[in-house]
């Protein structure tokens, strides 16, 4: 290759100019003598720089993509991708912020509250022993905090109030 040919591509290039991993630099008489570079010489090496996506265009690919579920295995990776990052305590705040200001009708706790019901044999500690549906329900009537039941339940307490074993029945 010519001393002009190298000089061509280095001011194509230029000094401080990207660096390209892959140039292929030809000579070929076929094509008449003419020199001939490949390579990607676009910003971020994968398509074309620069483009834009006009608004009506937007709108169309929008409405062709709603309602389409994506697969789980992409929900897997957005997941794994999270998994063990700590949020800054600026987002930990708006976080809390918003979970604040949610209010629930009573209607809509009625319903999520029977959306888990399920039924429990509560064993009491003078050797009581009742099944209920609902366990919310039968620890806001009965004063008993549900967090706690639910640690009886779940073995990380021994006893709540006069409660010392709480079984799941089904």
């Amino acid at each position: 290759m010519s001393r002009l040919n190298v000089d061509t591509i280095k001011n194509r290039l230029g000094t401080a100019g990207p660096v390209v991993p892959s140039l292929t630099v030809t000579n070929d008489a076929t094509v008449g003598g003419a020199l001939t570079i490949t390579g990607n010489f676009t910003d971020g090496g994968d398509g074309t720089s620069g483009y834009i996506v006009l608004p009506e265009e937007r709108k169309r690919r929008s409405e062709r993509m709603k309602g389409v579920k994506r697969p789980q295995w992409i929900y897997d990776k957005i997941a794994a991708s999270n998994r063990g990052k700590k949020a800054s305590p600026e987002t930990r705040e708006k976080i809390s912020a918003a979970g604040k200001n949610r209010k629930c009708s009573e209607e809509h706790k009625r319903k999520v509250s029977e959306a888990k019901a399920n039924p429990h044999k509560i064993t009491f500690d003078d050797g009581r022993e009742i099944i209920v549906e609902n366990a919310i329900i039968f620890c806001k009537e009965n004063d008993y905090i549900f967090v706690c039941f639910y640690n009886v339940r779940n073995g990380k307490s021994k006893y709540h109030k006069d409660i010392i074993k709480v079984e799941l029945v089904g």
